[in-house]
């Protein structure tokens, strides 16, 4: 006879139930995990049961099932060759922007998750920060519903704004070409010194000063000694 029990473990209990998960392993019982959608251990709390099982030299056996953003990807119609896999951006909008600013000029096709509630928001800032590059939105990915949607991040998002989208979406951005230039909004302070640039940051996005310096340094590529060192010359 084979004794199945089944235990949630989940991101909210992980720590609780992940140590009895790990504890049964250790007496000899038999562990699968199992997901009611994506793959375990993928943007998922099972990578914290993963890291658990090899610390305590635990086999892990890794099965092959359907996944997102490989399955989003490959019908994507964009670049196969090279990707970045990010999963889900940070759901502040300032650390949003953060993220996808440091992956404007990559090269490669960018694949991220998004919930359905904040997908149309975060398009709208991809636009801002990428510019209208080609994308590809897919969900309900193998199952009965499974849905493509194809265009520019402008095209997809006039479509949501058609009624709302359920599920979780995966996002296919295509990657920084040599020949794409900054949207015009990344440059805002091309027109200010740095003096009035750093100051924009206090006065406006409430940074401290050596927030302010490091955030004029990454707009204008420049080292931050030198941001610092002109900032305080032009105060005096």
């Amino acid at each position: 006879m084979i004794f199945i029990r089944r235990s949630s473990y989940h991101e909210h209990n992980k720590q609780s139930s992940g140590r009895k998960l790990l504890q049964a392993l250790s007496d000899g019982k038999n562990v699968a995990l199992v997901t009611d959608a994506g793959t375990p251990a993928v943007s998922d709390p099972g990578y914290d049961l993963v890291v658990g099982c090899i610390e305590q030299q635990t086999p892990v056996v890794p099965l092959p099932g359907a996944n997102a953003a490989v399955t989003g990807l490959i019908a994507s119609g964009l670049a196969t060759d090279h990707f970045l896999f990010y999963g889900f951006l940070p759901r502040a909008k300032k650390d949003k922007r953060s993220a996808l600013e440091s992956l404007s000029r990559f090269p490669f096709t960018l694949i991220f998750y998004e919930s359905p509630f904040r997908v149309k928001e975060t398009l709208q800032t991809m636009a801002k920060i990428f510019g209208d590059r080609r994308m590809a939105l897919s969900r309900e990915l193998t199952k009965r519903f499974e849905c493509f949607i194809r265009g520019t991040i402008s095209e997809v998002s006039e479509y949501l704004e058609r009624g709302a989208i359920k599920g979780e979406c995966c996002l296919i951005i295509e990657g920084a070409k040599e020949s794409d230039e900054q949207p015009s909004d990344l440059r805002w302070w091309e027109n200010l010194d740095i003096h009035d640039h750093v100051e924009h940051y206090l006065d406006e996005g409430g940074l401290t000063v050596k927030e302010a310096i490091k955030a004029v340094a990454v707009d204008r590529d420049v080292p931050k000694r030198e941001v610092y060192q002109t900032y305080h010359q032009l105060k005096k």
